[in-house]
């Protein structure tokens, strides 16, 4: 609408009928026009200006009201009426929501009304007209007015911690009509604390909300205090407060049960007696057996009528690494074999498997594992977990439930990798890194993605553009280093190019005319000439290229080996159809895996994805499992058959595996599992490591024995013995009894100062544990500092210290485990 408004002197107003359509706001332009003659004139002869009107219809509202109890009890159910205040009807859902959560992420009721009639900014950019109409300045006037909302601010709200399980209850859409009003019932979960009851209501464009916060207590209330995972043989005290509410609770009997990870070492019940309201605490002690899993502890409270009860789950972990053992024998046509085959770990942690192949064994069972078990999480070792689970099928037949969970673990690597994408649209080495993209991260984790989108995974948006972008541009402006030989990270990258049908051909005739060029960077260049379309390129390079060689040095950058260089290999004979030659290599990369020789996550990701792209159909694989009672009979034309070996009934199984085919056979059998900690010495190989543990004055203490309530820190120091070069990439894995508590300085102020640790590059703080990420120039010392609590009475025990190489075995120190004490 527009108005030509004739001014009165001195002040002019305006006014105008609102409409439902102006809502939620409208704009008033104004433009002021002086009368003028000439130019000559001392005051403004033009003036406008543009100004919001909020315009709010009552009728969009709706006022849901909330009927219910004051106070709620935990295990009982419980009524919530609902209806609208002025009888309107009404769609609408209902929450009922732990406080402490929703104060966790300042989570608000939701308010539909606002979302939906916000404030709208201005749509059209508003011209100052004037210098087009108006004689005295024509030409010389210009203005551009856009205005736009900030009001959207966030207000920091309280941040409660809540160690009881969240309450999460929720029930709708529900209609009601016009003046009716709808009751639902609820019940309690075992939960004592604060709840929210959260209505959203909404109808024909009209919305509201309401909440209501109700205690939840009752007249009797216990709350046990545990740490939060424990491990085989310790001893720990579990101490339950009791709450008397009120003054007729004289007497109340507490009992302690747990599931059959755990033994009560004293009494089960306990009395606990009350003058008067108030609270109390009794201990009980509980021993963990030589088992993991899933630990329950309950604890029940009565008092005549009035009953608590208290569930709590208690993880029994392991500290310790898992070891594998591996069974192999040959099986001729028509022979059998048999044998006793055990458990090598404690109840809970075992797991085996038999693989059967007439062409090489692979140790796959056991490696595969090793990977997606791995604990760290670099860019390279995310993608290794998951890259050779894309190709396991051209291995074994898989069940539906096994393709399940390989596509899940590949989803999720894939949804990983935004988190580690650089600004240059490569990848970092570690989340959060911006210093720069990791070249060899970036080639494999987007070798990774493509391999991934040719087999009809969807990848994050835009961020296969991003980095076909960065390895374009990295591919044409690369020179050889004079300092390091990355001539491999450049062949890789033009592969990776040719690979996404984006081949930087001018570049990678530019390496190929490079001096000196090394026999890995010939294999994969050779393999980027043939994905580009170039097979007589492609086999002259392989025609040039001599022995293999090693270069420690170049692996530093590559994370990788001379395994590794020689799965490439595999992987560009494949491509090249070579595969008289490529079974030669096979056969030796197999052979490399199939031992229980250490290999890393570059090493062994790369030996299966080469193995998996050259395994295709062979000749009929049969022959009879039987495992205790239990006959197998195998059929596949997949290089191997493989069968799982559970030791959840028993530790033991009987096992006759018959070779039923005209074809020799190998045969796997593939045992991991956890042993029982125990004290262990210090080791150390072209390493140095000390621990040293300090009060908060910096005085040094003993920690075999520490007073529950102690605050203290662990100082860790490592230090390069100066004979070989340098160091890269670099963890310490700091495990923690289960009585400590880790102090997460990056949560709060306290003793930041105190563990910054400038030499860190990365840090993963968990429960339990805390990893850290570095690197060692030759002769250097880092020192690194934890805060520690201790904080559960007990007896527990200290893992090691374990530093390594991530890359190199050779590399690593470890310090004694041992037992330790909190006390009273």
């Amino acid at each position: 609408q527009n108005f030509w408004v004739e001014p009165e002197e001195n002040k002019s107003k305006f006014s105008f009928e609102a409409t439902e359509e102006m809502a939620p706001n409208i704009y008033v332009h104004v433009t002021y026009i002086q009368p003028h003659t000439n130019g000559a004139v001392n005051y403004p002869i033009r003036m406008y200006g543009v100004q919001a009107v909020k315009i709010e219809n009552p009728n969009t509202h709706l006022t849901p009201v909330i009927t219910m109890n004051k106070t709620l009890k935990p295990l009982e159910k419980f009524t919530v009426k609902i209806k609208e205040k002025n009888g309107k009807p009404m769609t609408y859902t209902i929450a009922i929501v732990d406080e402490g959560l929703l104060d966790l992420t300042r989570f608000k009721t939701p308010d539909p009304w606002s979302a939906f009639y916000a404030h709208e900014a201005l749509g059209v950019k508003t011209w100052d007209l004037y210098k087009y109409v108006a004689g005295a300045y024509t030409g010389k006037l210009a203005g551009l007015l856009a205005i736009g909302g900030d009001e959207f601010l966030n207000k920091k709200g309280k941040e409660n911690n809540n160690r009881f399980k969240p309450v999460v209850l929720f029930q709708g859409p529900i209609a009601i009509g016009a003046g009716e009003t709808k009751t639902h019932e609820f019940t309690m979960p075992n939960y004592v604390g604060s709840v929210k009851v959260m209505v959203v209501a909404g109808q024909d464009g009209a919305y509201g909300n309401a909440e209501q916060v109700a205690p939840v207590r009752q007249s009797l209330m216990i709350l046990p205090t545990l740490p939060r995972v424990v491990s085989p043989t310790e001893v720990i005290s579990v101490p339950v407060t009791v709450f008397a509410m009120e003054s007729t609770i004289k007497s109340v009997k507490v009992t302690l049960a747990t599931n059959p990870l755990f033994e009560i070492l004293d009494e089960s019940t306990k009395v606990v007696t009350f003058k008067s309201t108030g609270d109390k605490t009794i201990e009980f002690k509980v021993r963990v057996k030589s088992q993991i899993g899933q630990g329950k502890i309950n604890v029940t409270a009565t008092s005549g009528s009035h009953k608590a009860i208290s569930e709590t789950d208690l993880q029994v972990r392991l500290p310790n690494p898992a070891v594998t053992e591996n069974i192999s024998v040959m099986i001729e046509p028509g022979k059998s074999w048999s044998g006793k085959v055990s458990a090598i770990g404690l109840p809970g942690t075992n797991s085996g498997a038999i693989e059967v192949s007439n062409m090489f064994p692979l140790n796959l069972e056991n490696r595969l594992q090793y990977l997606i078990t791995y604990p760290h999480g670099c860019i390279e070792q995310i993608t290794s977990a998951a890259f050779p689970q894309l190709f396991l099928q051209n291995f074994v037949d898989l069940t539906p439930a096994r393709k399940q969970e390989i596509e899940n673990n590949i989803k999720a690597c894939l949804a990983k990798l935004p988190s580690y994408k650089h600004s240059s649209g490569g990848f970092s080495y570690w989340p959060g890194e911006t210093y720069s993209a990791n070249e060899w991260g970036t080639n494999y984790a987007g070798h990774f993605m493509l391999e991934a989108q040719a087999l009809g995974y969807s990848l994050p948006i835009g961020l296969l553009d991003s980095w076909i972008q960065h390895q374009t541009r990295e591919a044409n402006n690369w020179r050889e280093s004079v300092y390091r030989s990355d001539d491999l990270s450049q062949a890789y990258r033009l592969y990776t190019l040719a690979l996404a049908k984006k081949p930087a051909l001018s570049a990678m005739n530019r390496l190929r005319e490079t001096p000196n060029l090394s026999n890995s960077a010939k294999w994969r260049l050779a393999a980027a000439y043939a994905l580009a379309g170039k097979p007589e390129i492609s086999k002259n390079i392989i025609e040039s290229i001599t022995n293999q060689s090693t270069d420690p040095k170049k692996y530093q950058y590559s994370y990788g080996s001379f395994e590794r260089d020689l799965a490439m290999t595999l992987e560009t004979l494949v491509l090249m159809k070579n595969f008289t030659q490529a079974k030669t290599v096979a056969n030796d990369v197999a052979k490399s895996l199939s031992t229980n020789h250490w290999m890393s996550t570059q090493t062994t990701a790369y030996s299966l994805l080469a193995l998996a792209k050259f395994a295709t159909k062979v000749d009929q694989l049969t022959c009879v499992i039987k495992i205790n009672a239990e006959t197998i009979n195998c059929d596949t034309k997949k290089p191997i058959f493989q069968q799982t070996l559970s030791f959840k009934n028993s530790l033991t199984h009987q096992v006759t595996i018959t070779n039923t085919s005209k074809a020799r056979q190998y045969v796997q059998i593939q045992l991991r599992g956890v042993p029982l900690m125990k004290s262990t010495p210090a080791k150390s190989e072209n390493l140095n490591l000390t621990l040293a543990y300090f009060d908060m004055k910096g005085n040094p203490i003993n920690v075999k024995s520490l007073k529950q309530g102690t605050d203290f820190y662990v100082e860790v120091s490592v230090k390069h013995p100066g004979i070989r070069i340098d160091y890269q990439e670099m963890a310490v894995e700091q495990l923690f009894p289960s009585g400590w508590e880790i102090v997460n300085t990056r949560m709060n102020d306290v003793g930041n100062q105190l563990t910054l640790n400038p030499g860190i590059r990365y840090q993963d703080i968990r429960d339990d544990r805390v990893y850290s990420y570095f690197s060692l120039s030759k002769g250097e010392k880092k020192v690194f500092k934890i805060l520690l609590h201790a904080a559960y009475v007990g007896d527990y025990y200290l893992p090691s210290v374990y530093c390594s190489e991530m890359y190199d075995q050779t590399i690593y120190a470890s310090s004694a485990g041992e037992w330790i004490k909190v006390v009273k």
